[in-house]
């Protein structure tokens, strides 16, 4: 019964991925569209199913003046943020280990099996996020021609919807076919969830202030409670064993995503967006950002065993938003802001680990 609910979930997340948006004139199985003009008053016209490449993405130049052929699978693939993949093997990885503070699940072939298409999974549903986060950016006018093409290649054209969308029906459908092979029911559950809040994310949850970010530090805090359930064969008791790393990242992540926000406050407001610094101001969306790190502080001080190396690198985030909220308006605005964000997945691994230790 466990296995024909997956199956009936996973035809259902299938199936969804082939409704990402109405359809849109001249948009058929056999077209692609093509935008021209501006992103407000663009027009879409077909072109026949031969074009893989879009013209646009032929259309790069490299400092000598030659041209560069990039092709659009190279694209997609730069769409799905590669830099942010192995990130997630890291944290599950690491709540593998915190599990029993030790290595020993890499010399038992069963936990190892589990573990890498656990990884695999995981990973799968970082890019389909990003995927679908641009498609539906791009969808409801949220991408500008002010960024930089490498940022948004829908907005310039170097690829089309189609196309995002064509690879997201393989990447999910190669998830849904891992998932059927984790062993433990509530792992299946809770990775599909968590593939389902990333699918709904930018639809639904992106609009709604503080939301957006809560659901991106619960989604990525939870890959650390996975890695530490594999090991131990339950999800409950995984958890347990490494809660207060499983807090660290959560609150971290949310810390992250609003400095994120604040750096991108014109655009969402432009686009209607309601963010936090939208909201409330830059100033105050960097001082509510400490919030979520002061509760972590508050864990990592009094339910680890090195409470001072835990809880310092949090302190230095938070240190670090407090800089940043003085140079709001300022010259330096844009240098701190960075800063801020640049540093934090590693002051938050090195939290996590002597928290773990």
């Amino acid at each position: 019964m466990k296995h024909v609910l997956c199956i009936c979930l996973s035809v259902a997340m299938a199936t969804s991925t082939w409704a990402f948006t109405p359809a849109m004139p001249g948009l058929t199985h056999r077209t692609l569209l093509k935008r021209e003009g501006s992103k407000k008053h663009a027009t879409w016209t077909t072109t026949q199913p031969s074009l893989v490449v879009p013209s646009r993405a032929m259309d790069q130049t490299v400092g000598d003046g030659r041209v560069r052929v990039a092709s659009s699978s190279s694209i997609l693939f730069q769409m799905t943020r590669p830099r942010t993949l192995p990130l997630s093997a890291i944290l599950l990885t690491t709540g593998a280990w915190g599990a029993e503070r030790n290595f020993a699940f890499l010399s038992n072939p069963p936990v190892m099996t589990q573990l890498v298409l656990m990884g695999a999974l995981v990973m799968l549903t970082t890019a389909t996020s990003m995927l679908v986060n641009e498609y539906w950016d791009h969808k409801l006018d949220v991408d500008s021609h002010d960024s930089a093409p490498s940022d948004h290649p829908l907005v310039e054209g170097l690829v089309s919807p189609e196309q995002v969308k064509g690879l997201c029906k393989w990447l999910y459908a190669a998830h849904l076919g891992l998932l059927l092979l984790i062993q433990q029911s509530s792992l299946r559950m809770c990775i599909y969830l968590n593939t389902m809040a990333t699918f709904l994310y930018t639809r639904y949850f992106k609009p709604i202030p503080g939301v957006k970010n809560l659901l991106c530090a619960g989604v990525i805090a939870t890959t650390v409670a996975l890695g530490a359930a594999v090991v131990k064969g339950s999800l409950m008791t995984g958890a347990a064993a490494v809660w207060p790393a499983v807090v660290v990242v959560g609150g971290g992540i949310m810390h992250r995503e609003i400095v994120m926000d604040v750096v991108d406050v014109h655009g969402d407001r432009k686009a209607g967006l309601r963010t936090l610094p939208v909201v409330f101001g830059q100033r105050r969306a960097l001082l509510l950002s400490c919030a979520p790190l002061l509760a972590a502080v508050a864990v990592t001080a009094t339910a680890t065993a090195k409470p001072i190396l835990s809880s310092a690198p949090l302190v230095v985030m938070c240190g670090l938003a407090l800089r940043a909220v003085q140079t709001v308006g300022t010259n330096d605005e844009t240098k701190r802001m960075d800063s801020a964000i640049e540093l934090a997945p590693l002051l938050l691994f090195t939290s996590m680990v002597f928290g773990l230790s």
